[in-house]
């Protein structure tokens, strides 16, 4: 009977330690795979959002240039209308531009080296240095994010100010 329940018990730390060991690895190499949703979905499937989202912005940006006195409600209605008509009107376009941004989204995706910044061992402290000689972790930072010329040379990488 002891050794039932002190086999249940390590089965139970064994698989919170599994459960814990998988989220830090999934978490951490998060920048390599995109998670789970980008995982499954298929380059047509991208690529026709992103092209609906930018003829969504540039209907919206000419109904608030021509029309700027309807409310937001209507204007979001008129223009999703208007970007309804245009798929249909100009649906080889539509196609085209679909394809094209698939086919540069699977050059991306096979392509893209991932950066691990915890395979780099000098980054911390060329930030340091950095950091100890100007009083700044980088020299441009804009939107919550700082640039660092030494990863992904030769044009440098933009990182996401962390707090860890």
């Amino acid at each position: 009977m002891q050794t039932h329940k002190r086999f249940l018990s390590l089965l139970k730390w064994a698989f919170v330690f599994f459960a814990v060991a998988f989220m830090a690895i999934y978490f951490r190499t998060y920048a390599l795979h995109g998670g789970l949703s980008l995982s499954f979905r298929s380059p047509g499937s991208i690529a026709r959002d992103v092209v609906d989202q930018a003829m969504r912005a540039q209907v919206e940006k000419a109904l608030a240039k021509n029309l700027p006195q309807v409310p937001g409600p209507e204007r979001d209605h008129l223009v999703a209308l208007q970007v309804e008509r245009l798929k249909k009107e100009d649906s080889a376009q539509y196609k085209q531009a679909v394809q094209n941004v698939a086919a540069g989204i699977e050059r991306t995706r096979h392509a893209r080296q991932p950066y691990l910044l915890e395979a780099d061992p000098y980054h911390f402290f060329s930030q340091t240095e950095h950091l100890l000689a100007t009083g700044r972790i980088a020299d441009v930072t804009r939107g919550g994010q700082y640039f660092q010329p030494l990863m992904r040379a030769p044009h440098g990488h933009w990182e996401p100010c962390l707090l860890h």
